[in-house]
């Protein structure tokens, strides 16, 4: 039996990782329930979540929009030294 290095595994090519924030996920999360469904009830069932845990995530996704919406609405209100450039 020979060995065929370009079936190896180690030629495969590395997984790309996303760069999507646990930021941003919740975000977007809150936005899909904001602009297309009217109840949180349907949103966690659509999501398989349970109700219970759909309010915790769409509260944390409305914290961090309306956060975001609030700095960047205002930055003149903004101390730099308190923005973290990596979150």
């Amino acid at each position: 039996m020979t060995y065929n290095k370009a079936s190896s595994v180690d030629s495969a090519p590395a997984p790309q990782m996303s760069t999507t924030t646990a930021r941003d996920l919740l975000k977007s999360m809150y936005l899909d329930y904001f602009n297309n469904f009217l109840t949180r009830e349907k949103w966690a069932e659509v999501n398989h979540l349970s109700p219970e845990y759909g309010d915790a995530v769409l509260s944390l996704g409305r914290y961090i929009y309306g956060a975001d919406y609030r700095v960047n609405d205002n930055p003149e209100a903004i101390d730099p030294g308190a923005i973290n450039p990596h979150r």
